[in-house]
């Protein structure tokens, strides 16, 4: 158990009860009895909850009723409140004199929260169904576990809500997922907790039947739509057959790749119209005179970009700018 603290620097609407509000003085003497333990519900303790008051006066009783005394204590913990600390609170926020209140009853208070349990089971359903939410967007079929089991809340009594934090809008799936949700009471969070899973997810994706070198521009034929597990590789950000996948642009692997391997963004890359070290066809035009050649790509180049291309026996490379995949204009 612990003593109930009062917040001696009180917000401004609390003062109200304390200043203006008793401008006019009690007609009559203040009873205010201790009761010897209490159960309270609400966030701030009143003294109306701890104590009964007498007094022929109702406007006064009123005041002292709502007269705010502190935070409640944590759900199912005890504090204790002594008579002489609150006989000086109430003094310094009422302004009443010894000689106008009697103190009666306990010498000290002990007060409790009213607590409620949350069932495991309503946590991991919330951290459930946010996750599963966030996954149909995002794959065909998926498998999902939670690996840490939660255990029962204990919560302060009042109306309990559930929600979970967003997911990254942006985030691929992996194999090891957290849901975080703030738990609230009456509107308030008071507690936040994070619910991990273990994930399997699918889609269709593009995947390499045979072994395909590094460097190597993929072709529509070299590969074949399959369902693939996208938490497989993680951080890798398996390839979808759709705006992304290799039917759509151009593609070059950036490292070999196995058999049955899936194409990832770590194993290929959007192909350059123009790629070093490939063979590219070199046109030179001057009036009416046009050539042909075949040289070698000194850089990566993109649609309308100069790179280096050697041709011939010349010990120079000239630059070129690049018009079409595969093909370059000499620039005079």
């Amino acid at each position: 158990m612990r003593n109930l603290s009062f917040p001696l620097g009180m917000p401004a609407c609390w003062a109200l009860l304390s200043c203006g509000a008793w401008a006019s003085p009690v007609e009559s003497q203040v009873i205010i009895e201790m009761r010897p333990q209490v159960s309270v519900q609400r966030a701030q303790v009143q003294l109306g909850e701890i104590a009964y008051i007498q007094t022929q006066d109702l406007p006064t009783i009123r005041r002292l009723v709502a007269l705010p005394i502190g935070r409640a204590p944590r759900a199912g913990t005890d504090v204790v409140l002594q008579r002489d600390v609150l006989a000086r609170w109430v003094r310094s926020q009422v302004g009443l004199t010894s000689d106008q209140v009697v103190w009666k009853g306990a010498d000290e208070t002990h007060v409790r929260s009213q607590a409620q349990e949350l069932a495991a089971s309503k946590v991991e359903r919330a951290a459930r169904e946010a996750l599963q939410q966030w996954l149909a967007a995002r794959a065909s079929r998926y498998e999902i576990e939670m690996r840490d089991v939660p255990r029962d809340l204990s919560l302060p009594a009042g109306r309990v809500e559930l929600k979970a934090r967003p997911l990254a809008e942006n985030a691929e799936p992996s194999s090891s997922m957290s849901v975080w949700l703030d738990v609230a009471v009456d509107g308030s969070v008071v507690r936040t907790l994070g619910v991990n899973f273990t994930v399997h997810a699918y889609r269709d994706g593009w995947v390499a039947p045979a072994s395909v070198g590094r460097g190597v521009a993929i072709s529509p034929d070299m590969v074949q739509k399959r369902e693939v597990e996208i938490t497989a590789s993680t951080g890798a950000g398996t390839l979808g057959t759709d705006s992304r996948g290799a039917g759509a642009a151009p593609m070059r692997t950036t490292r070999a790749l196995r058999s049955g391997e899936a194409l990832t963004a770590r194993n290929v890359a959007p192909a350059h119209l123009v790629t070093r070290g490939d063979r590219v066809d070199l046109h030179l035009k001057s009036g009416d005179v046009e050539l042909q050649a075949s040289g070698e790509a000194m850089e990566d180049g993109e649609l309308g970009q100069t790179v280096k291309v050697r041709w011939g026996k010349a010990s120079a490379a000239v630059p070129t700018r690049v018009v079409a995949p595969g093909r370059v204009e000499a620039l005079l």
